[in-house]
């Protein structure tokens, strides 16, 4: 227990001792770059305000630039109507040309109409005037010859046929009078017809021509008036663009001063980190050396523990095996053959292994029903004989090997087997604790040990009830 103590105290002292050698060398590696990446961290902390900076100014004139963009937007509806108007007024005055062009070209048609027609109307005048000259004449001719009565015709004729004759051609006269009345009445009309008509269509088409005018001289004005807003609108969007290209240009430099500040940054981060990783890296190397000494320490020190383990052990196992070999040598030997007064057969050696009743066979020519108990064992080991008695069997078989067998009386038999020597032979009586043979692994065996076996009346039992290790 000391000797342990000792150990860790020992082990301990070195942790200690290299941990503070190493904090001590990491702080001596260290302190080359403290000063340095001091320096870096106030230069990055400036960096940083000036980049924040940098942003305010830049997120202000991203405001203007949007409220200008807005109003653009704004103005730029306001002229997408007018221009909208505009083409539509444009529109509107392309039909109310066309309309123009359409009633001018009508009206060219109907003053070549009306030429034609006060021509004609000329004619019909002439006409008219004949129809009714003749007419007058018809009547004068009339009143001047008076009108025969049918009576005188019928006189004057020769006969019937004539007289028929007379009657038919003054009815084709007076027929031919009413239809010159007819005519002039007929012409005297048209005239008048053709007259009417005539003034009536230049009167509408004056009108209509007046109306189109009228249209397109409203929707010039409007244009006009529109084009005027559309100037100004005009002039609106041209202030704002040259504003925001103002804006955009502010942005571009703030954008070019943080982004040159960035990369400034950047690189006094960047250096910072070379001089914080170097640091680290030394630390780390004398971490990593300072851990592979103490690795290899505690390596030697495990292995020279476990040497010093393994020598213990084995002292510890040779003075077992030399226990256990003459263990025997001390027992009292007496001539108790009581069963239930039994003792140990193996001497030193309480080790037991396969017990008593149904298993399954350790090797080929083994039992699956063990009759007895394996014990120890040491090869060499002295067995002694549990109970005074006679050695009935001191001999050899395939199975058992070198074996003994007393008989103690009264049905009580014990048999010890696979012994490497016999130190009785059959005949001998022998005494209570007195050594019979030497352990070994003679027979259907897988290494030295002692098979103690109890026979009851001729019956196998299990000797566990009568033995017991106490130590001896």
């Amino acid at each position: 227990m000391k000797k342990r103590m000792k150990h860790f105290l020992a082990a301990f002292f070195i942790v200690v001792c290299a941990a503070g050698l190493f904090f001590g060398v990491r702080s001596a590696g260290a302190s080359s770059y403290d000063k340095q990446i001091e320096e870096a961290k106030k230069k990055q902390e400036e960096l940083q305000k000036m980049i924040e900076d940098a942003k305010k100014r830049k997120e202000e004139f991203e405001k203007k630039q949007k409220e200008s963009k807005d109003y653009l937007a704004s103005l730029q509806g306001d002229i997408d109507q007018v221009l909208a108007y505009i083409e539509e007024v444009d529109r509107q005055l392309e039909e109310v040309n066309g309309r123009l062009t359409e009633l001018n070209f009508q009206i060219s048609e109907k003053e070549d109409e009306l030429a034609q027609t006060k021509i004609e109307l000329a004619n019909a005048i002439e006409h008219q005037q004949e129809q009714y000259d003749t007419m007058k004449k018809r009547i004068r001719y009339t009143y001047e010859n008076g009108s025969e009565s049918l009576l005188e015709i019928l006189t004057a004729s020769r006969d019937i046929s004539d007289f028929l004759n007379r009657v038919e051609y003054r009815m084709s006269i007076a027929e031919y009078d009413n239809t010159l009345y007819e005519r002039y009445k007929a012409a005297t009309e048209l005239v008048i017809a053709t007259k009417a008509y005539l003034e009536a269509s230049l009167q509408n088409l004056e009108e209509l021509k007046a109306e189109a005018e009228g249209e397109r001289q409203a929707c010039e004005e409007l244009a006009a008036a529109k084009g005027k807003q559309l100037e100004e609108y005009m002039a609106k969007r041209q202030m704002e663009e040259e504003l925001l290209f103002e804006y955009i240009n502010e942005i571009d430099q703030t954008n070019k001063s943080t982004t040159e500040l960035y990369n400034e940054l950047s690189a006094t981060a960047k250096k910072e980190e070379e001089l914080r990783k170097a640091a680290e890296e030394e630390a780390r190397r004398i971490a990593e050396e300072n851990a592979r000494k103490e690795r290899e320490r505690q390596e030697a020190e495990r292995k020279e523990r476990e040497r010093q383990e393994a020598i213990a052990r084995q002292q510890a196992l040779e003075a077992l095996q030399r226990q256990r070999m003459t263990a025997a040598d001390g027992i009292e030997m007496t001539s108790e053959t009581n069963l239930m007064k039994m003792i140990w057969p193996l001497p030193g050696d309480g080790r037991t292994f396969s017990g008593f009743g149904p298993r399954i066979p350790p090797c080929p020519g083994a039992t699956s029903f063990h009759n007895g108990v394996d014990i120890g064992g040491e090869y060499g080991a002295k067995v002694v004989s549990v109970l005074a008695g006679k050695v009935t069997i001191a001999g050899y078989n395939s199975s058992a090997g070198n074996y003994v067998q007393v008989d103690h009386g009264n049905g009580v038999v014990t048999r010890y087997c696979h012994a490497s020597k016999l130190l009785v032979k059959a005949g001998d009586y022998v005494l209570q604790g007195q050594p019979i043979m030497l352990v070994g692994s003679t027979g259907v065996s897988t290494g030295p040990h002692l098979h103690f076996a109890v026979l009851l009346n001729g019956k196998y039992v299990d000797p566990m009830k009568y033995i017991k290790y106490t130590g001896q």
